[in-house]
């Protein structure tokens, strides 16, 4: 929903020049139009979704490229009269790192992805520890020099308040050609947004394999081999938080990384009890990590989780996680009371979907 907000901005910025804004409906109303899109086009084909997540991350990394040489021209220019003293009036308050971290750190997000689809990874052994290691390095530069660019044309002030900073800059800088930054953040986004859908689709199914949440969803269409169903419910759910009207970027973004960093550290504290609780001698594992990378890791994501709740406490925070324990609904019944009128109505409504959907198990050989 965030990325695809932001696709939705860049897009319509193509269309309305400085400084008309677009109207928040029509906002809403393309972000709708392309998370369907993505939903779409991921249940179509996994080659098709892979496809448009490689090709787009050439375009993504193209605009920041140029982002990117445009401001080291204008630092040897002597443009540097907003790096003199970036942070003065800042907040020195210690709960607000966590707040501002938040879309820094957002930016970053993708650096989690990778580990859903291991699965679907060649030899993931060997190729997975080289994905982190060339990514990780390479994204953290070319964002780097792109920040570092805004900075030589643009005050802090005016890359806080602005809701399309590629597009300033892009404006003040390239003249006529300034249109290739919009565009290639608009194909950025896409292809993120391609990617995220592909990546959350393969958790609701191994979820669902593992019995966290109904078992129909970890069955996958028997001509296209994908997880439809899966793909139709994360495109459900992100349309609906689309709907309410404070349903605005930072607002998401706060709900999101409240979250998101709360699962972080207990991942993290995950390894540092497994370590003790099943050690490599009783559990093989493929990759091994120093015990205090988890424990350091741990303590900044439950920082990052308290602190805006201590700083500004809001009713949202609570909201979230309601709807966060709303899969009990179905884990309950199932795991811990045991009602068997329930496995009575997810039978039928799973051989239902099955009939609808073309959805078989996937552990079923299917012949074309």
């Amino acid at each position: 929903l965030l990325v695809t907000s932001t696709f939705s901005e860049y897009l319509i910025k193509l269309f309305y020049p400085e400084p008309c804004q677009p109207s928040d409906t029509l906002t809403k109303m393309v972000t709708a139009c392309v998370i369907i899109i993505v939903g779409v086009i991921n249940i179509l084909s996994v080659k098709l979704a892979s496809g448009v997540c490689r090709w787009f991350f050439y375009a993504k990394v193209l605009a920041l490229l140029i982002v990117g040489v445009t401001g080291i021209i204008y630092l040897i220019k002597g443009n540097t009269e907003n790096l003199a003293d970036p942070f003065v009036g800042s907040s020195t308050s210690w709960s607000s790192y966590s707040v501002a971290l938040y879309t820094g750190l957002w930016s970053f997000d993708g650096w989690n992805q990778l580990n859903f689809v291991t699965e679907e990874l060649k030899d993931p052994v060997k190729n997975f520890p080289r994905a982190v290691m060339i990514a990780l390095p390479l994204v953290s530069l070319v964002y780097l020099l792109a920040n570092l660019a805004y900075l030589t044309v643009m005050t802090p002030t005016e890359i806080m308040s602005g809701s399309a900073v590629a597009v300033t800059f892009a404006y003040r800088t390239l003249g006529s050609f300034a249109w290739i930054v919009p565009v290639g953040v608009v194909c950025s986004t896409f292809g993120t947004a391609t990617g995220s859908m592909f990546t959350a689709a393969r958790i609701s199914n191994v979820a669902s394999r593992r019995s966290h949440l109904p078992k129909v969803m970890s069955y996958i269409d028997v001509i296209k081999y994908t997880p439809s169903l899966a793909i139709l419910v994360n495109t459900v759910i992100s349309l609906i938080f689309l709907i309410p009207e404070a349903s605005s970027f930072s607002t998401i973004l706060d709900y999101f990384s409240f979250l998101s960093w709360g699962f972080y550290g207990l991942t993290c504290l995950a390894v540092v009890v497994l370590r003790f609780k099943a050690p490599y001698k009783d559990m093989e594992r493929p990759y091994k990590v120093w015990i205090i990378v988890p424990i350091i890791a741990a303590a900044i994501s439950f920082f990052l989780v308290v602190a805006p709740v201590i700083d500004s406490p809001d009713i949202g925070y609570a909201i979230v996680t309601v709807i966060l324990f709303a899969g009990t609904i179905f884990y309950l019944p199932v795991h811990v009371f045991k009602v068997k009128w329930f496995d009575k109505i997810m039978g039928r409504a799973t051989l239902f979907l099955q009939k609808l959907l073309q959805l078989a198990p996937a552990e079923v050989e299917f012949s074309q």
